[in-house]
């Protein structure tokens, strides 16, 4: 099992199934608002973080970490749960949220992928949680392509890329 990047041992009662399934990582994450949680697009991208040790949730896409609309947006339901109550109530435990959406070149797609990074990061930070935008310095489009392109350095740059996120002010 793969080794996590942070000082929470991983608990010894997490069971694989046979499709691959971690029964219990999940209710772990939960319990411990001090870890971070990677927001990438796509389900490559987050298996590629998992893999590397990082907490990583998939979304289907840039829009999909909030729903509502512009004047009235909430953090996805689906996504509630890493928002727990100790997080809510402890100051020195509110749960980080790094927001990692891929590289982009074309001004309009960037302008997209801005404007939904913003409004993710808005919802999150109303919770009373942190947020921060890790960004891809391209011309890779995914974390998985940039993982692969860097081969054995790969560890640490992503590593650094994400200790180097941005306040949703500096993005």
């Amino acid at each position: 099992m793969v080794s996590l990047r942070y000082d929470v041992p991983m608990p010894e009662n997490i069971v694989v199934t046979h499709d691959g399934v971690a029964l219990g990582f999940w209710a772990w994450v939960m319990a411990h608002p001090e870890i971070p949680v990677i927001l990438t697009e796509g389900e490559k991208k987050g298996g590629c973080l998992l893999t590397l040790g990082f907490v990583a949730i998939a979304l289907p896409g840039i829009w999909n970490g909030r729903v509502g609309k512009e004047d009235l947006e909430y953090l996805h339901p689906d996504l509630v749960p890493m928002v727990t109550e100790r997080s809510r109530s402890m100051a020195q435990h509110k749960r980080k949220f790094v927001i990692l959406f891929d590289y982009e070149s074309k001004p309009k797609t960037k302008q997209q992928v801005f404007a939904a990074t913003r409004r993710t990061c808005q919802v999150i930070l109303q919770l009373a949680c942190q947020c921060e935008v890790a960004v891809l310095p391209g011309p890779e489009k995914g974390i998985d392509d940039w993982v692969v392109a860097l081969g054995k350095k790969a560890e640490k740059a992503v590593s650094t890329m994400i200790a180097d996120a941005l306040t949703i002010n500096e993005y």
